[in-house]
């Protein structure tokens, strides 16, 4: 029998399953919960704030100047 401890292991939630992109702009929709423990990216604009790597050149040095 296997022990009830090893049961997530062997069938994950689904929602562990999911990219954390996803879950994150399904569930922080505003981004104020990325906004208050990433203090870096409390600045962000709103359509870049789950991804900020793909924020265009020129955002992103109007983002840096601000924070500077």
């Amino acid at each position: 029998m296997l022990p009830w401890r090893l049961s997530p292991l062997l069938n994950p939630a689904p929602e562990t399953l999911r990219p954390k992109i996803l879950q994150s702009k399904d569930y922080d929709l505003d981004g104020s919960y990325i906004r208050k423990w990433v203090p870096e990216l409390a600045r962000m604009p709103q359509s870049h704030i789950h991804e900020p790597w793909k924020m265009p050149p020129d955002v992103a040095s109007q983002v840096s100047r601000s924070l500077a």
